[in-house]
């Protein structure tokens, strides 16, 4: 996020210590619900900061929240939702390129630490042997690094969207996500098994380098989001 809004995200993290524990759970989903709206980062802040002070100063007068704002929080997000301009096609793209840069740069070291050459790597260190600083870039690789990022970034935006569902609605929707989660593992180890084949190989060096660089453009299109 750019210097504007960290500095809006720190004033509110502040402000948002000081809702009673009553309204929290209230506050909590009106602001997941916002941040899968189509606005800008700063909007989402500038709405989250203008709610954190409906909500203090009902507090500060004894109101319940329910008179404040109604009792419909949905229809009331929408409609403030519906009075901001909307991303622009430029940030849609940014923030999806900021969220697959930082996606896969964590299952990039994650895959670097795990995989069965960097075992191999550490315990010829260990013994002495000759080492190799090769990793092997698999079929199967490339495709469960595209299925967990597709199915995380699925499940973030189904959790906002879903923000104000009833209990009942929200059981059934965990039940779904868990049953979707256990097709993915199911599908991720599958694509795993069958996709042995190497596309490439790279060094353990490069690998690092890359992941790096991945999450120095995370940062650099975090701060233009």
């Amino acid at each position: 996020m750019n210097k504007r809004v960290r500095e809006l995200n720190r004033l509110n993290n502040e402000l948002d210590a000081k809702v009673e524990e009553k309204n929290q759970e209230i506050f909590t989903n009106m602001v997941c619900y916002l941040r899968g709206a189509s606005i800008s980062p700063y909007d989402q802040e500038m709405v989250r900061h203008d709610l954190l002070e409906m909500i203090l100063s009902a507090q500060e007068r004894g109101e319940e929240l329910q008179t404040v704002i109604g009792e419909n929080y949905q229809a009331f997000c929408d409609n403030i939702i519906a009075s901001l301009p909307p991303q622009t096609t430029k940030q849609k793209v940014i923030d999806l390129l900021d969220t697959v840069c930082a996606c896969l740069a964590i299952l990039g070291l994650i895959n670097i630490i795990m995989s069965h050459e960097t075992i191999t790597l550490i315990k010829n260190l260990v013994n002495g042997q000759p080492v190799s600083l090769e990793i092997a870039i698999t079929l199967g690789d490339i495709l469960a690094a595209g299925l967990i990022i597709v199915f995380a970034v699925l499940l973030v935006k189904s959790v906002m969207k879903n923000a104000f569902r009833e209990e009942a609605s929200v059981k059934r929707g965990m039940i779904k996500a868990g049953i979707a989660g256990a097709g993915a593992m199911a599908a991720f180890l599958l694509l795993k098994y069958i996709g042995k084949k190497i596309i490439f190989t790279v060094n353990i060096l490069v690998a690092l380098a890359i992941v790096l660089g991945l999450f120095v453009m995370h940062k650099i299109l975090e701060r233009l989001s």
